[in-house]
């Protein structure tokens, strides 16, 4: 799970045993009165066995993005998951390999 604003996201792997099946979500928790409500819809759905869903804004849009750790089994990537509004995102995929289990956001100021 990663701090999203007043929120949470979690990342559902979908199936713990390696598959290139596309069963993981990013899904959106959110608190009230005290409980967990998870969003009934998720952000981001048809992920192959996220590890990681990383909330940043990489184009300075002001719109939330996503980084997304796909581990798979003989499929998986690292893409970054690009808001266009109403719960529709473009897909970048940054590398096209399973393996990656964990990103870091660093901002390089001149």
């Amino acid at each position: 799970m990663e701090p999203d604003a007043d929120k949470l996201v979690a990342c559902d792997i979908g199936q713990l045993n390696p598959t290139n099946g596309k069963f993981g979500k990013a899904k959106q928790l959110s608190f009230d009165s005290g409980e967990v409500k998870v969003d009934t819809m998720p952000l981001i759905a048809q992920l192959g066995r996220p590890v990681q869903v990383l909330p940043v804004d990489l184009n300075k849009d002001g719109k939330t993005d996503y980084l997304v750790c796909e581990f798979g089994y003989m499929t998986g990537s690292l893409s970054w998951y690009e808001n266009k509004g109403n719960r529709s995102w473009q897909r970048h995929v940054l590398r096209a390999l399973p393996g990656a289990i964990k990103v870091y956001i660093r901002d390089e100021k001149p």
